[in-house]
């Protein structure tokens, strides 16, 4: 966002001289008509008065008016009471307006409710509305009246949810008054820009945020759009902003309430009912025939420099976002001659890629240029027939032509900031905007029918990729899904097709690049590209992305029939393990969950994932997976337990945030609910899930840290010497392999929906809505039972909401502080009073429990731990890890006291040292001895306590 920019507001003058000059007259006009409109209501004691007056004088006015009235046989063309409702509806609108430019904000709070003040979207409505009809009156007779708009705006409501639980959004638009008396609604692919409302001045960036939000509807609903216009109306102040591809530019701030802002409004709204299309962010090389009911699109050819056109089939990829390249694409056959006779079977399709592309790579000197590339592809592998349909074949594209000052110009973003000031353009990014037709055209993976059409695809993929950096020297930086197609031949059969050459380059210019920039889809992304090394890419990192690709296609699916895990969804997602005593009371509040969700959810947004928290089904609460392998209820809750003890003393450990933690923990407790410990042991789980929630809540650790602390943990629970594992040695790779197979399979079982909405923040909130803060003892005891609360199964039976309330109810009961009860305390935070109990209990339970430091971590420990042996193993472990270390720390004194005697220079060649005699250990003795010691000072200061994190309500 680039703000103040005083020049934006010329990019909307027409760029035609006689356009301009009659936007200046029709401006000066039309402001002066405003003023008059608002000088006679400023007159009357108020608007009210003021409004029954004009109302009385217009009534005398209706008979000649419909005297003047023509009539078609007979009929007269407007009756009396048509143009008195007429004049009473003007009237009600100049009253919107001028409550609206009368409105002071400065003495209002912007915690006020929208209701106490003015109509703000009645008022802007009244004003382009009197804008467009004047205009309209005045320029009947004028040349360019037929390509002119008349302005108006339009509301509409989508059913969307808000912050504040509400299911409604009201968006306003511009748009343009065709006069037609048809019923149908303006939608946003008939708007001209987005209109942000908010009541305050105050909440101008905010009015920022929803308009580039919304603004994202006319790129997704318009193929013609190049950029966007758009306004943010906070109180009286109007604000215009451009959209282009990288960069919001607002102009300066025209204040309605004063004249000058009025006329400054005014002129911008004339213009952009008289400029042309283009520039309102129209590409006129885009038509739409509306008697046809197609699109026709021009292409530019920049090898045989000739323009052809195309009509558009279907819209296949559409512009999603605010903001990048705008990639859209067409299928399309080329114009006939003869539209009217020609069907859309007479021609071979093509595909037409449309895209704003930057011309250099991002922080590199790389050019990117997909046009030259695919036509070097072309030409280079036009003799291998094997190749044929693996690649996109080029017929004809460039960089688009727009009519510009008289001649031809390239387009790019350049062009349209054309009159924004020098300094300004220089902040932009440029993207040149190019257009290019291919064939033939593919399917997305989605559609393949079994696993060996994508094995015949990825193979075709592979030959494609190989002979194009061979014979071409160009490496394609951005395999992902959505960049391998294919297509089927007349037989039935697949070819796979390497597509989007967008971020391609030469592999001789990436060897003269120091610091290869950052390219490609993110999940698929080489690691060398992900660490920002300084490693020059090369082809094996687009094969290492096909790997991923493979995998992910693995693990997700090729389609809907190839997924063999159930979608993940708010009522069926967990089991868990529960007290039965929740059992009923869950049992009826899931019962109550369904019956919203299918009122609120209907069938087309049953697959959309919830951000809250999923919970158990009664179905799951009755038995685990682990109890129905043959465990035991409380064995179960143990293992449960100590493993979220080993999760919460490690974070301790790492200096981690309680977020962080508390996220592994409830991974964990979602995990054992939908698989057993039996398959999946502890160790590997804890490792993994403490790994996970350290990238899901951005606060990434090493593999080495995570697992030299979770074992130093293990060791000092058991007992064992606390000896930092070596980053060599088998045990250290047997622990990474467990972590990288507990992180893939966690995600794989939660299908990938790590998404934990946890209580501390609303447990802050209520504190001080209930005055609690200042107690000596509450905060810092409910803040503990929230901690506590991670080793039992309420995370995932409960909301946050309703954890919050129990540990306030128990921190205020053991503090013997009392609790509003009218209204219920806990019913003003979405809660009720058997929830609270509940979560109440499960902490008792939780304190009359004890949980032994000794449980089985892997799958031999747990056969062990069945036949009750694992204590005796666990004790000669002890032993034999105490002796090792003896042996270790005795050959490191020795060798120390050998280099002593010697004073520091070489030993005499008659001295003998028995080598043989030292024990096989790890490399480094005498370092590895210190930093065992400096490690276990370290962690022995922290306290092993999981309510470490103190309550700052701050």
């Amino acid at each position: 966002l680039i703000q103040d920019i005083s020049s934006v507001l010329d990019a909307a003058e027409p760029a035609d001289q006689k356009r301009r000059s009659w936007a200046n007259r029709f401006a000066a006009e039309v402001y002066e008509k405003l003023e008059a409109v608002i000088s006679s209501a400023q007159q009357s004691d108020d608007v009210g008065t003021g409004a029954k007056r004009s109302c009385e004088v217009s009534s005398l006015s209706v008979e000649p008016a419909l005297k003047k009235a023509k009539t078609v046989g007979g009929v007269a063309s407007a009756t009396h009471s048509e143009l008195l409702d007429s004049e009473q509806t003007t009237l009600a609108s100049h009253s919107q307006l001028i409550q609206w430019i009368s409105f002071q904000s400065s003495s209002e709070d912007p915690s006020t409710p929208a209701s106490h003040g003015p109509d703000i979207q009645s008022g802007i409505s009244a004003l382009v509305g009197f804008v467009g009809q004047t205009i309209a009156d005045m320029a009947a007779d004028i040349a360019c009246y037929d390509s002119m708009r008349k302005l108006s705006t339009f509301q509409k409501v989508e059913s969307i949810a808000t912050d504040d639980g509400s299911y409604q959004q009201l968006d306003i638009a511009l748009t343009m008054d065709t006069g037609s008396c048809t019923d149908t609604v303006p939608d946003h692919k008939d708007a001209l820009m987005m209109v942000a409302v908010k009541q305050f001045a105050q909440e101008q960036h905010r009015a920022y945020r929803y308009l580039a939000y919304r603004t994202r509807k006319l790129f997704t609903t318009q193929p013609n759009r190049r950029f966007a216009w758009g306004l943010t109306v906070c109180a009286t102040t109007v604000r215009a902003c451009l959209f282009v591809h990288d960069k919001v530019l607002s102009s300066e701030a025209m204040d309605v309430s004063t004249s000058d802002g009025r006329r400054t409004f005014v002129t911008l709204l004339t213009n952009w009912s008289m400029c042309e299309s283009w520039r309102l962010g129209y590409d006129p090389t885009i038509r739409y025939d509306a008697g046809l009911k197609h699109w026709e699109i021009d292409v530019c050819d920049s090898e045989t420099q000739l323009t052809r056109s195309y009509i558009c089939a279907s819209i296949c990829c559409s512009a999603y976002s605010t903001f990048g390249r705008h990639t859209r694409c067409f299928v399309a056959h080329e114009k006939p001659t003869d539209l009217a006779r020609a069907s859309d079977q007479d021609f071979p399709k093509v595909l037409i890629k449309d895209a704003w592309a930057r011309p250099i790579s991002p922080g590199s000197d790389i050019v990117c240029d997909e046009v030259a590339y695919l036509r070097e592809i072309r030409d280079a592998l036009a003799d291998n027939n094997t190749l044929d349909g693996t690649y996109p074949l080029l017929e004809a594209g460039g960089v688009v032509q727009i009519k510009y000052a008289g001649g031809v110009a390239d387009d790019n973003t350049q062009l349209m900031l054309k009159d924004i000031d020098e300094n300004t353009r220089a902040k932009v990014p440029v993207r040149i905007h190019r257009r290019i037709v291919m064939s033939p055209v593919g399917n997305p993976l989605h559609n393949l029918k079994s696993i060996d059409e994508l094995i015949v695809v990825v193979g075709d993929v592979m030959a494609a990729h190989s002979a194009i950096a061979k014979r071409c020297g160009l490496l394609h930086r951005d395999l992902s899904v959505n960049n391998i197609m294919f297509h089927r031949d007349a037989n039935g059969g697949v070819r796979g097709m390497l597509i989007d050459f967008d971020n391609a380059c030469r592999i001789t210019d990436m060897e003269k690049t120091e610091q290869p920039d950052c390219v490609g889809t993110l999940p698929f992304m080489s690691i060398g590209n992900l660490e920002l090394s300084n490693v020059k890419r090369t082809v094996l990192d687009d094969w290492e992305s096909l790997i991923y690709i493979l995998c992910w296609l693995g693990t997700v699916g090729i389609n809907q029939a190839d997924q063999d895990f159930p979608a993940p969804s708010d009522t069926q997602f967990l089991d868990r393990d529960v007290d039965p005593a929740i059992t009923e009371s869950f049992a009826r509040r899931a019962e109550i969950a369904n019956a919203l969700a299918d009122e609120l959810l209907g069938p087309e947004n049953m697959g959309r994932l919830s951000l809250r928290n999923p919970l158990a089904t009664p179905e799951q609460i009755a038995e685990s997976p682990s109890q129905r392998q043959g465990m035991s209820a409380d064995i179960e809750a143990s293992m449960r337990s100590y493993a979220c003890h080993l999760i919460q003393a490690s974070g301790t450990i790492l200096c981690l945030p309680q977020l962080v933690m508390a996220t592994a923990q409830v991974l964990l407790q979602r995990f054992y609910y939908l698989a057993s410990i039996q398959d999946f042991p502890l160790r590997g789980i804890v490792l993994g899930t403490l790994f996970l929630a350290c990238k899901t809540e951005e606060n990434p650790q090493t593999i080495r840290n995570i697992i030299n602390v979770v074992d130093i943990v293990v060791k000092r629970d058991r007992g064992y010497p606390e000896v930092v594992t070596d980053g060599y040695d088998s045990e250290y790779y047997e622990l990474k392999n467990e972590m990288v197979i507990g992180e893939m399979q966690v995600l794989r079982w939660l299908a990938f929906n790590v998404q934990v909405e946890l209580p501390y923040g609303l447990l802050a909130n209520y504190l001080r809505s209930l005055e609690l803060t200042d107690q000596e003892r509450v905060p810092q005891l409910a803040w503990n039972y929230v901690n506590d609360l991670l080793r039992t199964p309420v995370y995932v039976c409960f909301q946050p909401e309703t954890i919050a309330c129990g540990a306030i109810f128990l921190a205020a009961r053991e503090c013997s502080v009392g609790l509003p009860t009218s209204p219920p305390w806990w019913a003003v935070f979405d809660a009720n009073a058997e929830d609270v109990v509940q979560v109440a209990k499960a902490i008792r339970a939780l304190q009359a429990r004890k949980v032994p430091h000794i449980m089985p971590l892997s799958a031999r420990e747990l056969k062990m731990y069945g036949e009750g042996v694992l204590d005796k193993h666990i004790a000669q472990m002890r032993r034999e890890m105490q002796d090792k270390l003896d042996a270790e720390l005795a050959f490191a004194s020795q060798e120390k006291n050998v280099d002593e005697g010697d004073g520091g220079g070489k030993r005499s060649q008659t001295e003998h040292v028995d080598y043989g005699t030292r024990p096989k250990s790890r490399r480094g003795v005498r370092d590895s001895t210190l930093r065992d010691h400096n490690w276990r000072r370290h962690t022995s200061s922290r306290s092993r306590d999981t309510r470490h994190s103190s309550y700052r309500p701050h």
